[in-house]
């Protein structure tokens, strides 16, 4: 009968090795999970239900056994899944080792509820233990990535920031893909190993240009993706609080992103956003280039800016001097600051891959939202007309906010889904005024629950704004529906700002 702890030891195994991995392997992390592994229900229960086997009853031990069989079957739903990368299938076979060498020696219920107890600490054992290993291993993966960068020698577009990195990439790919050879890193690929593995398995030698994304979660990140891939040209979209349990400051942010602006080739140029008050007016003396651009402190700034249903059209200037009209069927003021952004970069590689204002134009035109980067999708139930705006991806403080401008432009119902924006560290408070104004005159807004909304609810409380809880995206768009099952005479416009992954909504 002993053999029913199994159960409970694979579900806790599973839960703790899926929070490393979105933590990126970072040991450091493990300890985040521990009050949440002992104080999880299923856990609590199966350690109470076990005191009661000193009694040595076998009615009472086979009422127990059942009673550990149901509540080990009790589901948990995860947001992503466990991915069985080859790092992982390591990691997992050292664990399984490490779990069954006390059933060699002892095969009873104390070692398996030892073995329950103390599972935590034998994933962050394994992880010690296979960390040389694994950084052989990175290193020579890594290695091998440079050599055949060297010899395809494409031209290295290195693209970072708190935000925007994404979406400028997919950007400047769209736009110089119809008259050059060009590559980027799909996805979010922005690690060093998630860039190796693209470079290793799709870089073939016919390449012009290569747009690489980079991201970091602590400081030296961006520096060992740089001094892997020797970028030509780098561009920083933007300085903000993402990742601030791991960053601590914002200084510690700048620091990190301007690693790029360090580790460009001799001949290396810059890209900057100066409509960023952290970006503003930099420059590194050591590249051949620094381009400022957006806002009047930049070479190119927008201006003249109108939007209607459709289309967002504005003025590109210099130096008060219009130089080119942009229309596009991008929502959001963030993106007019990305389109000027990748008119700096076309203007830093005019020298070596030109392309006319006229093609730039028209490329501008043809781009559509990103999926996940407030796309638009409709929804016809019993008459009943659904707009979402799905801005689901990764939300920091000017996309919140530009999100919401976008949703108050729409005609018809305005409602929000939103866990608001999480990782801000000591940050949290600022993060929450920063962005409590643009949920006013909304017609709805739906939090879902997580420990990072305390400030953000105080704040609504106090501004005697109302909202609803609920505990899962699922429960807020059941909510949002049924609410405005009735309303055939307008759009009922929800806008779904940010996701969790498991290792917020699992703390």
């Amino acid at each position: 009968m002993q053999i029913i702890f199994i159960i409970p030891i694979l579900k806790g195994l599973y839960y703790y090795l899926l929070m490393l991995q979105l933590d990126h392997y970072k040991i450091k992390s493990s300890f985040n999970y521990l009050k949440k592994y002992y104080f999880h229900l299923p856990f609590i229960i199966i350690t109470y239900l076990s005191i009661f086997f000193i009694f040595k009853n076998s009615y009472l031990d086979l009422l127990i056994y059942i009673f550990i069989l149901v509540f080990s079957l009790i589901k948990i739903k995860y947001i992503i899944r466990l991915k069985l990368t080859k790092r992982m299938l390591r990691l997992l076979i050292i664990n399984l080792i490490l779990i069954i060498i006390p059933f060699i020696y002892s095969f009873n219920k104390i070692t398996f509820l030892l073995v329950l107890y103390l599972l935590p600490f034998t994933v962050i054992l394994s992880s010690i233990l296979i960390y040389p290993v694994e950084y052989l291993i990175k290193r020579y993966y890594k290695n091998k990535c440079t050599k055949k960068l060297n010899k395809i020698n494409p031209f290295i577009v290195c693209i970072t920031g708190s935000y925007g990195k994404t979406s400028i990439k997919k950007m400047l790919h769209s736009i110089y893909q119809p008259f050059f050879l060009t590559e980027m890193t799909p996805k979010s690929y922005n690690t060093p190993m998630g860039i190796t593995k693209h470079v290793l398995n799709n870089l073939n030698g016919l390449c012009d240009i290569f747009f690489v994304e980079a991201g970091a979660t602590s400081p030296g990140d961006i520096k060992e993706i740089a001094k892997m891939i020797n970028p030509n040209l780098g561009v920083i979209t933007s300085i903000g609080p993402q990742h601030m349990n791991s960053f601590k400051t914002i200084d510690n942010v700048l620091k990190t992103k301007w690693e790029l602006a360090e580790n460009l080739q001799e001949e290396g140029k810059l890209v900057l956003n100066y409509g960023n008050k952290y970006l503003n007016g930099l420059s590194n003396p050591n590249v051949k280039e620094t381009l400022g651009v957006n806002k009047k402190y930049g070479i190119y700034y927008p201006t003249n800016i109108t939007y209607n249903d459709l289309y967002t059209e504005f003025d590109i200037y210099s130096y008060d001097k219009k130089i080119i009209h942009i229309k596009t069927k991008l929502l959001g003021d963030h993106n007019i600051d990305n389109i000027v952004i990748c008119y700096g970069v076309k203007k830093l590689l005019d020298d070596k891959f030109y392309i006319s204002d006229k093609d730039f134009i028209e490329s501008i035109l043809n781009l559509t939202n990103i999926e996940n980067r407030l796309s638009l999708k409709e929804e016809n139930i019993n008459n009943v007309l659904f707009r979402y705006i799905d801005d689901s991806f990764n939300s920091n403080v000017e996309g919140f906010i530009s999100a919401c401008k976008v949703l108050k432009r729409l005609s018809g119902i305005k409602c929000i889904i939103t866990p608001g924006i999480v990782d801000g560290g000591k940050y949290k408070e600022s993060i929450a005024l920063s962005i409590i104004s643009s949920l006013d005159l909304l017609d709805d807004i739906v939090l879902v629950n997580n420990k990072e909304l305390k400030y953000l609810k105080s704040l609504l409380n106090d501004l005697k704004i109302n909202y609803k809880l609920v505990s899962s995206y699922n429960e807020a768009l059941s909510y949002l529906k049924n609410k405005y099952s009735d309303f055939k005479n307008e759009y009922i416009n929800i806008l779904i700002e940010n996701d969790l992954p498991d290792n917020y909504l699992m703390r």
